[in-house]
């Protein structure tokens, strides 16, 4: 195994300061996604979509104002571990234990791929 290899180069943001964020979380709905656990979830860069990947071997996709399930994927074989949308947003990304790798096409509403 190679190892990983140190990096000493001094870290320019150590000593900046900065003011505290006032923010404040609070959970606005519940929502009953899954019938197992979670094993990843991703935030769509410009839509305000999420989406889940689940133990139950689905994946779903979920509207943030509204709640409501847009579109639900199955096609692995046992659970997602793993889950991202591609920066244009038209294809979904999905990982397994199954050892599979897929790609889903949000146009012809389809696998795109598998690795």
């Amino acid at each position: 195994m190679t190892p990983f290899p140190e990096d000493a180069r001094p870290n320019p943001f150590l000593s900046q300061e900065y003011e505290p964020l006032n923010t404040r979380v609070q959970n606005a709905s519940r929502i009953e996604a899954h019938s197992r656990g979670i094993g990843g979830m991703a935030l769509h860069m410009r839509k305000q979509i999420i989406a889940s990947a689940s133990d139950d071997c689905l994946w779903k996709i979920w509207n943030m104002e509204t709640n409501e399930n847009i579109m639900t994927g199955e096609g692995h074989k046992d659970w997602l571990s793993g889950i991202d949308f591609h920066p244009a947003g038209s294809h979904l990304v999905t990982s397994g234990s199954d050892r599979n790798i897929k790609v889903w096409d949000f146009m012809s509403s389809s696998i795109a791929h598998t690795f």
